[in-house]
């Protein structure tokens, strides 16, 4: 019996641990590489600079790939100036790759917005 206890606990571990989020925060460079696309894009009129979950879906749009997947951007005001959009897309990507995440946190000014903060997590 208790062999038998083990071996569950031992399968439900390992199914648990291989469909967790693998999270890499962002460099500083990644997040001003990121602003001055998104301001340059602004200055040529873009309309997708005008919401954040504009801006998510033009940043980080679907990966192209087969089978069955899932796509969703979801976002979150704190404020009427401050949103947190997550973009979240699940499915067989490629190379042992199950799912894309990314979290981006916008501020807007009187320029528009701008992207404060932003965090990628992968699925394997």
């Amino acid at each position: 019996m208790k062999k038998q206890v083990f071996l569950l606990l031992s399968a439900l571990f390992f199914l648990a641990s291989c469909s967790t989020w693998q999270e890499r925060p962002a460099d500083p460079q990644d997040i001003a590489r990121l602003n001055e696309a998104l301001d340059r894009a602004r200055s040529e009129g873009a309309a997708w600079t005008t919401s954040p979950a504009r801006i998510a879906r033009h940043l980080f749009p679907p990966v192209a790939h087969s089978g069955s997947r899932s796509y969703s951007i979801n976002e979150r005001g704190r404020s009427g100036r401050k949103r947190r959009v997550t973009v979240v897309e699940e499915g067989r990507i490629g190379s042992g790759l199950r799912g894309l995440r990314h979290r981006i946190r916008l501020r807007s000014d009187d320029d528009g917005w701008h992207i404060v903060s932003y965090d990628f997590s992968e699925k394997r």
